[in-house]
C-alpha cells in the first residue's frame, strides 16, 4: 500500500485540561495529603497530654500521700495536767528518832565547819593583850545522868595553864548500847584565863581536866574531862599593828553572816538524799574569831571559824508519818507533800541547842504550819490509755484519774484527730 499523502494524515487530537480545572485538582489532592497530616499530627499531639495528665495526678498523689504520711510519723500531743491538792493546818507536837522505830519519824545530824579571812591594811600600832581561844570536847563517863558545867567552868592542861567555858553546858550521860557503852559530849569554846601567846596551842590534842571536880577530890576529876578540836590560838600581848575596833566589828558581822551563808550552801548541796534541811534547827556554833598581823603581807588578817550543826529529817519517815495521821483513805501511793522543807518546825526543848546534837537519840519539835498535800499521777497508765485514742475521746479519759484536777491537750500538727500511736510521742507535764 502506498503511503497515504499527506493530506490523508490526521493529527493527534490532544485532550484540553482546562488550567483551572487542574488547579482545583491539585489543590484537592494537597488538601486531603495536608487533612491527613494534620489528622496525624493531632494525634501525635493528643498522646503526649494525655500521658503528662497522669504524672501530675501521680506526683500529687504521693505528694499527698508523704504530707499524711510523715504527719503521723511526726506527730506528737503534749498534755499539761494539775493535780489534785488539799491544804490541812497542823498544829501539833511531834518525836523524831535517830534509830529506825516503826511508823517513826527519823532523823540525823549533819556537822560542818569553815573558816574565813579578809586581810586589811592595819590603821595604827596599839598595846595588844588577846586571851588564846579554841573548842573542846567535854566528855561524860562518869554515869548516865548528865552533868551540867556552869559558865567559866575551869579547865586545866598538864603544864597548868587554865581555860574557862564561854557558856554553861550540859553533858549528856554515857549509854550502853546494845552491849557498848558509848560516852556522853558536848562542844564548847574556850578562852584562856590570861592573856599572851603561852596560851596559844598547835599540833596533837590537849587533854584537860576539870578543875574544881580535881580540886574537891571527886572521882567525876578521872570522868569527865575534856580534849581540844582545835587549836587554841590568838594570845598575844605587845605591840601589834590592828585596826580600830569599829573596823574590826564590822569586819567580823559581814564575815559572820557570809560565813553562815556560805555554810548553808554547802550543807544542802552535801546532804544525803532522801533528806531534808529545816531552817529554824540550824545551829552555828564553835565561832571564833582571830585577829594577827601578817608580816609577809604587811596586812592584819581578821578571821572568822564556824561550824553549822543541824538536824535532818528522813523525807520517806516524814511524809508517812503525817500522811498516815492526817490523812483518811489515802496512801504514800496516792499523794505527796510538796512543802516539806518549807514547814515552820522548831526545837521544843531550848536545851537541844546547848547540847551536841549528835547525842540526841530523840528529838521533840513542834510543827506549826499547813502542809501542802499533792495527788501523785500515774504518768505510764496515762499514756497509755491515750495511745492511739481520738481527740474527742480525751476528756472522758481524764475523767477516769480522780488524782487529775484539770488537763489541756495540744495535739501537732493541728489538724491530728487522734493521739500518736506510739507511746513515746505522748508527753505529760505536771503543772
Amino acid at each position: 500500500m502506498s503511503p497515504s499523502k499527506l493530506h490523508d494524515i490526521k493529527p493527534v487530537t490532544r485532550k484540553k485540561i482546562n488550567s483551572s480545572s487542574k488547579k482545583t485538582e491539585i489543590q484537592s489532592r494537597a488538601g486531603t495529603a495536608s487533612s491527613k497530616s494534620r489528622h496525624h499530627i493531632h494525634r501525635i499531639r493528643r498522646a503526649p497530654k494525655s500521658s503528662g495528665s497522669g504524672v501530675w495526678f501521680l506526683v500529687m498523689f504521693i505528694i499527698v500521700g508523704l504530707f499524711f504520711g510523715f504527719s503521723i510519723i511526726f506527730s506528737s500531743a503534749e498534755i499539761s495536767v494539775t493535780p489534785q491538792t488539799k491544804v490541812i493546818s497542823l498544829e501539833t507536837q511531834l518525836t523524831a528518832f535517830k534509830r529506825n522505830i516503826p511508823e517513826s519519824i527519823l532523823f540525823d545530824v549533819f556537822v560542818m565547819d569553815d573558816e574565813i579571812i579578809q586581810s586589811i591594811p592595819s590603821e595604827f600600832e596599839s598595846e595588844v593583850n588577846e586571851v588564846a581561844r579554841g573548842t573542846v570536847r567535854i566528855y561524860n563517863s562518869h554515869s548516865e545522868d548528865a552533868q551540867v558545867l556552869a559558865v567559866d567552868t575551869r579547865l586545866a592542861d598538864s603544864e597548868g595553864r587554865i581555860y574557862k567555858t564561854l557558856e554553861r553546858v550540859i553533858v549528856p550521860g554515857k549509854k550502853i548500847i546494845e552491849g557498848v557503852e558509848e560516852l556522853g559530849f558536848v562542844d564548847v569554846e574556850i578562852y584562856a584565863s590570861e592573856t599572851g601567846d603561852l596560851y596559844n596551842h598547835q599540833g596533837s590534842s590537849l587533854r584537860l581536866v576539870v578543875l574544881g571536880f580535881q580540886e574537891a577530890n571527886s572521882p567525876k576529876f578521872e570522868t569527865i574531862y575534856a580534849e581540844t578540836l582545835s587549836p587554841i590560838t590568838g594570845g598575844f600581848s605587845g605591840v601589834q599593828k590592828t585596826v580600830s575596833p569599829e573596823t574590826r566589828n564590822r569586819i567580823i558581822f559581814d564575815l559572820k553572816n557570809e560565813l553562815e551563808s556560805t555554810l548553808t550552801s554547802r550543807a544542802i548541796a552535801q546532804i544525803p538524799e532522801n533528806t531534808f534541811l529545816v531552817d529554824n534547827m540550824k545551829l552555828f556554833t564553835n565561832t571564833e574569831v582571830f585577829e594577827s598581823f601578817n608580816e609577809d603581807t604587811g596586812l592584819v588578817d581578821i578571821g572568822v571559824t564556824m561550824s553549822l550543826s543541824s538536824v535532818l529529817f528522813n523525807r520517806n519517815s516524814f511524809e508517812r508519818y503525817l500522811i498516815s495521821n492526817y490523812m483518811n483513805n489515802v496512801t504514800q501511793e496516792d499523794v505527796h507533800i510538796a512543802n516539806l522543807e518549807l514547814l515552820n518546825i522548831s526545837y521544843v526543848d531550848k536545851e537541844a541547842q546547848t547540847v551536841n546534837l549528835s547525842q540526841l537519840e530523840s528529838l521533840v519539835f513542834t510543827l506549826d504550819d499547813s502542809i501542802d498535800v499533792v495527788w501523785n499521777i500515774n504518768k505510764e497508765s496515762l499514756v497509755f490509755d491515750l495511745v492511739g485514742k481520738r481527740k474527742k475521746d480525751f476528756s472522758d479519759i481524764v475523767r477516769k484519774y480522780p488524782s487529775i484536777a484539770t488537763a489541756d491537750l495540744k495535739i501537732s500538727p493541728v489538724w491530728r484527730w487522734k493521739m500518736p500511736e506510739v507511746g513515746e510521742d505522748i508527753s505529760i507535764i505536771i503543772r
